[in-house]
C-alpha cells in the first residue's frame, strides 16, 4: 500500500561460523507503519531492534519476507527509495581531517542536494554546533558526534528517519530539543522509527517490544 511501511513476514538469521550455529533474531515479523507515526523499537541489546532498522534502511536484507517502503521493495535498493531514507547508527564515527560543515557538504553533494552548504549550516546551528562548524570532527566530544549524526540523518529531509539510540550522549537541553524536533518532523507526514533499550524521551511513540513474543 502506498504511503506506509509494510514489513511482510520478515525473518532474519545470522550464522555464527566458529560455533557452527545459525541464530534467528527476527521471526516472521508483520508490522505496518503509517505516515506521520513515531515508532519506538524497544528492547534489550541483541533483541533485533537494530537489525530491523538496518533492513528498513536497505543496509541489510531479510533472510525471508519483504519490506516495502512507500511502494518500494527494499531488496531492489532503488535510488528513489534511498533518497527517502535517513539513517543514524548507534555509534557515529567520522574521518579525521574534515570539519563538520565540509563533511555535511560532501554528503549533501553525494545525495544530489542543491546548495548543501546552506542546509548544512542551518542544521549545525539548529543542533548547537554553530561554534564548531569549521572545527575538525576528530576533536568533537561523543555528544557532539551524536548531534553530527543527527544532522547527517536529516540532511536530505528524508520521508523515513531511522535512529538507533538517538538520545545517547546528549545533554538534557539537547534531549528536550530533539524530542520536539522529532514530533514536529512527523507532523509533515514523515515517519520516525527509533530503536532504544529504554522508554525515556519516547512519550507518544507507538512502542513495539523486542524480542517479539508470540503466542504458542
Amino acid at each position: 500500500m502506498v504511503g506506509e511501511i509494510s514489513i511482510q513476514n520478515v525473518s532474519k538469521s545470522f550464522r555464527i561460523w566458529r560455533a557452527g550455529l545459525k541464530v534467528r533474531v527476527i521471526d516472521n515479523l508483520e508490522i505496518t507503519i503509517s505516515e506521520g507515526e513515531l515508532v519506538l523499537l524497544l528492547g534489550p541489546n541483541g533483541s533485533g531492534k537494530s537489525t530491523l532498522l538496518r533492513m528498513i534502511g536497505t543496509l541489510s536484507m531479510p533472510t525471508s519476507g519483504n519490506i516495502v517502503v512507500f511502494s518500494h521493495n527494499t531488496k531492489r535498493r532503488s535510488r528513489s527509495l534511498l533518497d527517502m531514507i535517513g539513517f543514524m547508527p548507534e555509534a557515529c564515527k567520522f574521518h579525521a581531517g574534515v570539519s563538520g560543515l565540509n563533511f555535511l557538504c560532501y554528503l549533501g553533494r553525494l545525495m544530489g542536494i542543491k546548495s548543501p552548504k546552506e542546509r548544512a549550516t542551518r542544521l549545525l546551528v539548529q543542533f548547537g554546533l554553530d561554534k564548531w562548524i569549521n572545527i575538525d570532527v576528530s576533536v568533537y566530544s561523543e555528544g557532539m558526534r551524536q548531534r553530527m549524526g543527527l544532522c547527517a540523518a536529516v540532511l536530505n529531509e528524508p520521508k523515513v528517519l531511522l535512529l538507533d539510540e538517538p538520545y545517547a550522549n546528549l545533554d538534557d537541553q539537547m534531549k528536550r530539543y530533539l524530542e520536539d524536533y522529532l514530533k514536529n518532523y512527523t507532523k509533515k507526514g514523515n515517519i520516525v522509527i527509533a530503536a532504544s533499550h529504554e522508554k525515556a524521551h519516547f512519550t507518544n511513540y507507538r512502542k513495539i517490544h523486542f524480542p517479539i513474543q508470540r503466542e504458542s
